[in-house]
Parts: structure tokens; sequence; C-alpha cells
């Protein structure tokens, strides 16, 4: 999958959205030549994570309204890992290389020109993570706006009502972390099956089997796990999943799935139908490729 211009902060989404995801990505840019800029290709194979800085919540706090109301887990990127064919290996890329706007800019001659994301074909995958994000934060919104008339879904559910207090339209705060991650549905099972809510709860066969149900015929989803910032980078955990279809046949409602604290959700024609009450619901592991990934599904 290919991307070009944009912006460098879509550069800089559009890499993450493939290493996160534990996939390769090119980026190629200009460098300086004796007479004219010579284009040159690096591969970018991770990023480091520095969940001590301070930009991304004070800049939510201090700054100026951004052009979304949320955060994404990409805030805390530090570095992009590369290689370079002319230095070495494992290299770090700084993260504000792509976004002059916040940061000095590195100046022309290294403008990113065209990035390129490796998927295998048999992902199917036919989006980008930002898209996926985009549109779980649509799904977001209007499902708070659903539970502003519907009190029952957050009765006595302190995780879903407390998170309400970081998203926007909601409230005046737009501090909502959302990470977008493409698992498979074997990858995402393991997931809820292996571990343990905050409050000891955990995932009965029953509620498995729904889910199961729910993602039948989708082998790949994006999975889109959205939190707040002191559960994201405090406890490496999140209050709730948006399932993402990756090659949706509607563009316009792509959602497969919430799985909301104590319930799960998919959207009817009157709102959100409840299909599966759940036990869990307090917050939840994020997902990690080191503890979920099945052997089956190794790439």
């Amino acid at each position: 999958m290919g991307f070009k211009g944009g912006g460098r902060g879509i550069f800089r989404e559009f890499l993450y959205g493939f290493v996160e995801s534990g996939y390769p990505a090119l980026l190629a840019f200009t460098t300086k030549g004796d007479r004219e800029p010579i284009p040159h290709v690096v591969p970018v194979l991770g990023h480091t994570l520095n969940s001590d800085s301070w930009f991304p919540t004070a800049f939510a706090q201090y700054g100026p309204q951004a052009d979304k109301p949320y955060l994404s887990s990409m805030d805390w990127v530090g570095d992009f890992l590369v290689h370079d064919d002319n230095f070495g290996m494992h290299y770090c890329l700084p993260g504000h290389s792509f976004r002059p706007e916040d940061h000095p800019d590195p100046g022309e001659d290294f403008s990113p020109l065209y990035g390129l994301g490796i998927f295998p074909a048999e992902r199917n995958v036919l989006s980008y993570s930002f898209w996926a994000q985009e549109m779980a934060h649509k799904e977001l919104r209007n499902l708070y706006l659903h539970i502003a008339g519907n009190k029952d879904l957050l009765k006595d559910n302190y995780y879903a009502e407390h998170l309400k207090r970081h998203y926007q339209p909601i409230s005046d705060r737009w501090s909502a972390v959302l990470r977008t991650i493409l698992v498979s549905k074997a990858q995402y099972i393991a997931h809820l099956s292996d571990q343990p809510d905050y409050d000891k709860s955990t995932f009965v066969p029953d509620e498995i089997a729904h889910v199961k149900a729910l993602l039948q015929g989708h082998e790949w989803v994006w999975l889109v796990e959205v939190s707040e910032p002191d559960l994201y980078v405090g406890n490496n955990s999140k209050v709730l999943d948006i399932i993402i279809d990756p090659f949706p046949a509607n563009a316009d409602a792509p959602t497969l799935m919430i799985r909301f604290p104590r319930f799960l959700l998919v959207r009817s024609p009157t709102g959100y139908e409840v299909r599966s009450r759940l036990k869990v619901s307090a917050h939840f592991p994020l997902f990690s490729f080191e503890k979920d990934r099945q052997p089956d599904t190794v790439w």
C-alpha cells in the first residue's frame, strides 16, 4: 500500500499504522546533492515509545484546539526505527521530523516524498489505519450521543462514565486515546480469553462465542482500542474496543462490533443493539503481540 502527499503529519500516521501492527514500511525522501536533491529510501521497522512524554496531554490541556477531538497513541512515539544502507542498522528517526508545526523544521532537503507499507495479500486490507481510527472516532461519538438518551448503558458503569469526561463533543476535553492495529480474529479472541480485567473478571465461553459470531467471515480486522492517558501510559490498559472491517463493503458503516464495558454492541437502525452482556466491566489490558500473537499467524 502506497501513500503520497498530504503533509508530513500524514506520513507519520501512515508509517505508524504499519509498524504498530508489526509490519514493515518504506519511506522515500530527498537528500541534499551537489546540484539537486537526491531521492533515498529507508525501511521503517518499528518505533520507540516514550510513556513519560509531557507533550500529548499538555498540548490537549494548554494548546489550541487540534484537528481531531482525541489523542492518538502515536503521540507518544519518540522515534521510528530505520535501517540505512549508507550508515547501518537500527537508527532512530525522530518522530518530530514529521511535525514541523510543533518542532524545528529539518529543511526542504529532508521532505518525505512517498511511503510504502507492506501487508501480505491474504490479509485482505484495503484501508489505512488512520482511516480506521477516524471511523472509530465517529462511532465513539455516536455511541456516547446514544448513551446520553439511554441511561441503562452507563448505570453503575464507572469506566465508561469516566471515559466520557475525556471525550468531545460530550465534554470539554479531548484527551481520549485511540490506538489502532491490524490483528487476526484468532489473535483478538486469544487476547480476550487469556487475561482478566482490573476487577479480575474474565470472558466466559458463551461471551467469546458471541464475539466469534459477530466477527464471522472476517479473518483480519482493525482493532481500535480506546483509553484515557493515565490508563494508557500508566496501566497499559483500555476501556473499550471498536472493531473495524479493513475491507468494508460499505465504507460509511465499517464497524463490526464494539466491546463496551458490560456489553457487546452492534449498530442498529435505532442506534445500538446489545448482543451480549459481559462480566468484564473494568479496564482491560492493551493488546500485546508478545502475549497475544498466535503461532499460526506469525508473518
